[in-house]
Formats: C-alpha cells, structure tokens, sequence
C-alpha cells in the first residue's frame, strides 16, 4: 500500500507510518487516545464539527470546543476566546 500511495500522492511514503483502520471514527478515536495527556484535555476543532467526532472525544475524556471558520479555515484570531 505504502507504494501505491506514495505514487498516487506524489511524496514517499514509509509503510512503518502507515496504520490501517476499520474506520474514521476508529482512526479519530485513537488519534485523540494517542495525543491527549489526560482526561478534560482540550480539544478544538471547527465549530461545525461532525457529531461523531465530537461523541468520540467526549467518550474518551476530551473537552472539545468549537470554534469559527471562514474561507482562510480556522478564526485563529478568536481562538484564544473558545
């Protein structure tokens, strides 16, 4: 696989980086298990986040907060007020 993505992506991919998942939320999941340091860490994503994901973040401890996108992406500017 790490091959064909490499080709397909245009940039080297090593296969000891890649990891296989049933699905997104598996994958969400365990990204949020890998880099939280402890329970009511934090979390912010787009205020327009899918529910699933807020679900699982909240299912393993995480505080997720929303905050407010234009068509640059995230409003860092009003990040330190979420």
């Amino acid at each position: 696989m790490a091959p064909r993505e490499s080709e397909r992506e245009g940039v080297s991919v090593n296969p000891k980086n890649m990891m296989l998942k049933n699905g997104s939320m598996q994958a969400v999941t365990l990204a949020g298990q890998a880099l939280m340091s402890a329970p009511g860490d934090l979390v912010i994503t787009e205020s327009d986040t899918y529910s699933g994901t807020i679900a699982a973040y909240k299912g393993i401890g995480l505080e997720q907060v929303g905050t407010p996108v234009d068509a640059d992406g995230m409003r860092m500017d009003l990040l330190e007020a979420t």
